[in-house]
């Protein structure tokens, strides 16, 4: 892999449409486990067994996975949680009793989109993720929200498209950032977001960017 030539930590993000789906992807991935540091689940995903609810909104189903993968992977898993439903805090609390490490937060809002022609809707699925920085406001909110808990620490996403848009979450509490939809509009953006977090450091005279990890003012 070129990833592992570079010498890139590789983080390895799998999903599934059932625990035993789960447990499937899991075991296919421990053939591959020395050449990644961890697998993030995407709880994200529609349980088809329980009617399409997300397994975010299952507290109990979000301990089984967790739980099923630390079993079968033996290396740190982090679960990543959908913002689209209020009890975020059990569903944090439930990974970490599954034996996540850390979580994901956010992915996708659900959405929708009309054509105004046909008067059909333009996604296939009628709803679907909405991503981008339409979301930066709500994904910060809820970093900031988990972060409070301190359950576990929290990789923060959710329209990060520049060094600032990644410093306001860790501001927050964030322990980590990802950047998803900004990569497919720049391929170096996230050279970009290192170099303009190491001048703002320099510029700032902060030694260690984990000064900056929930020093938000209230």
């Amino acid at each position: 892999m070129k990833a592992e030539k570079l010498g890139i930590k590789i983080i390895l993000s799998i999903f599934g449409q059932d625990l035993e789906e789960f447990r499937k992807v899991a075991s296919r991935a421990a053939d591959v486990k020395e050449r990644i540091i961890a697998v993030e689940l995407n709880l994200s995903c529609p349980n088809v067994k329980k009617g399409g609810m997300a397994f975010s909104a299952m507290p109990d189903e979000v301990e089984k996975i967790v739980s099923s993968t630390v079993s079968i992977l033996n290396i740190p898993v982090i679960a990543k949680l959908s913002p689209n439903y209020q009890n975020l805090v059990e569903a944090a609390m439930a990974a970490k009793k599954g034996g996540a490490e850390a979580l994901s937060v956010i992915n996708t809002v659900v959405g929708m989109a009309v054509d105004i022609e046909t008067f059909r809707p333009r996604l296939g699925n009628v709803l679907g993720g909405l991503s981008g920085p339409a979301v930066k406001p709500i994904a910060l909110a809820k970093v900031y929200s988990l972060t409070r808990e301190k359950i576990l620490p929290v990789i923060g996403m959710g329209g990060i498209f520049s060094w600032q848009d990644a410093l306001e979450f860790l501001v927050v509490g964030a322990s980590a950032v990802g950047v998803g939809t900004a990569n497919f509009i720049q391929y170096d953006v996230g050279k970009k977001i290192i170099e303009g977090l190491r001048n703002y450091l320099k510029e700032k005279k902060i030694y260690n960017i984990n000064e900056l990890i929930g020093r938000l003012r209230t």
